[in-house]
């Protein structure tokens, strides 16, 4: 029902969906916007004691670990850190994310919910691996299509025959959620999928 990649749902009096489709804010672009919207949506959570959030990130991409940890701040009841490594070229100092954070004050302590696909990847690999190994709720869909070992950045090759362009990460990123299972994505606590039927009839 939402047309944007940020969206806030509030159902049945005391429920509340977050939509959050993709997490390409970026700290020298629009992150500003994201953390606004994540602010003005807690704010009216809060006020209309909202007692279950569903976070939806199906179809979510990926992107910046800063809107993916500025949300696991309204989430998380201790401190924590996002990354246990991250590797590239010329790297000299500490990333954002390999630092300690503090849960806000006004985050949410109600009964929260994840509905996630395999469509989701990069950064919400990273996201996703932290609410599994810190309990941060119920996680219901299919296996993510990424988890906590994400590569990015690119370097591009041309092949010398084909033609063809070949991407090829050239940075590595792993969250803290080291102990999870290399071989396989996040995976949920309740598995759902859509049938095929259900997809071609729109029926969510």
């Amino acid at each position: 029902s939402c047309s944007y990649d940020l969206c806030l749902e509030i159902v049945e009096g005391n429920t509340a969906v977050l939509i959050i489709s993709s997490f390409n804010y970026y700290e020298w672009n629009n992150y500003a916007v994201f953390k606004s919207f994540l602010d003005s949506s807690m704010k009216e959570i809060n006020n209309k004691k909202i007692k279950n959030l569903l976070i939806d990130v199906r179809y979510n991409r990926g992107g910046s670990q800063y809107p993916s940890i500025y949300l696991l701040q309204h989430l998380m009841d201790k401190s924590f850190t996002y990354y246990s490594k991250v590797e590239s070229e010329g790297k000299t100092d500490k990333n954002y994310g390999e630092d300690v954070f503090q849960p806000v004050k006004n985050r949410f302590k109600g009964k929260v919910y994840f509905l996630m696909d395999g469509n989701g990847h990069s950064t919400t690999g990273h996201f996703m691996s932290l609410v599994k190994v810190h309990n941060l709720g119920t996680i219901v869909g299919e296996e993510l299509g990424s988890n906590q070992f994400c590569t990015a950045g690119q370097t591009l090759f041309r092949l010398r025959n084909t033609k063809f362009v070949i991407s090829s990460a050239n940075n590595t990123h792993v969250s803290t959620a080291t102990k999870l299972p290399d071989s396989v994505g996040i995976l949920p606590d309740i598995f759902v999928t859509q049938s095929i039927d259900d997809y071609l009839n729109r029926v969510d």
